[in-house]
């Protein structure tokens, strides 16, 4: 029996992580499809505020609704300092907050 390298395992658990979210994103874009609202997903590797303003960017994207976390008092202000927070600065477009 071969065994696999650390890094043959990493990309094997990427790709079936990878698989399962653009499973899911899919599933909640069909059930929100009655809505006729024109929804993107997409699913990226690396700097997670780069690559989402990178894809706000390349696709002209009118609005994002973005998830912060659910924390309370000092750890909420500490928390909304990360992705959320800097999306909400250097984006071109609106973005709706959504706690």
């Amino acid at each position: 029996q071969i065994s696999k390298t650390a890094r043959e395992y990493e990309k094997e658990l990427y790709n079936d992580l990878k698989e399962r979210a653009i499973r899911l994103l899919e599933e909640q874009k069909q059930k929100n499809k009655p809505l006729r609202i024109p929804i993107l997903t997409n699913t990226a590797y690396g700097n997670t505020t780069k690559e989402i303003l990178r894809f706000i960017k390349k696709n002209k994207i009118d609005l994002v609704v973005i998830g912060t976390t659910s924390r309370k008092g000092i750890a909420k202000l500490s928390a909304f300092g990360s992705v959320a927070r800097k999306i909400s600065e250097e984006s071109p477009c609106p973005i709706l907050l959504v706690h």
